[in-house]
């Protein structure tokens, strides 16, 4: 008789491979302890040496917003980068000139968003989705 031989388990797999094959919960309960060591200290770095030295540019809350919302890393980006050049361009009396501006922009994609979700809801007419 052909016997085949017993299926040896794979070594534990990545979090991104448990995230794509099996849904984030299991993925989350198959993922090694020591990899959530890993992240904290790497946040807990970030946290470091954002209160150590004023001028670092990475926030702890970007680190952990990057994986869950991949759609807004380059939104982010481009405020950061508008910001460092009104910083540069104008100093502290031009970034506080400005911010209303950009705190409107803001505020208007919000307002706008919610009108359309009414509109959907009582018209009852599918509307681009605002809010993910």
């Amino acid at each position: 008789m052909n016997q085949s031989p017993e299926r040896q388990p794979s070594p534990e797999p990545s979090a991104q491979a448990c995230v794509t094959r099996r849904g984030i919960l299991t993925g989350l309960l198959l993922v090694p302890l020591n990899v959530y060591w890993v992240l904290a200290a790497e946040l807990a770095l970030l946290a470091a040496l954002r209160a150590s030295f004023p001028w670092f540019p990475f926030h702890p809350l970007g680190y952990c917003m990057a994986s869950e919302m991949p759609w807004l890393w380059f939104p982010f980006f481009i405020a950061w980068a508008l910001k460092l050049v009104v910083l540069h361009a104008g100093g502290l009396k031009l970034y506080r000139q400005t911010l209303p501006f950009f705190l409107g922009l803001v505020l208007g994609d919000y307002v706008m968003g919610a009108i359309w979700s009414l509109i959907g809801v009582v018209f009852n007419v599918p509307v681009h989705q605002i809010f993910h």
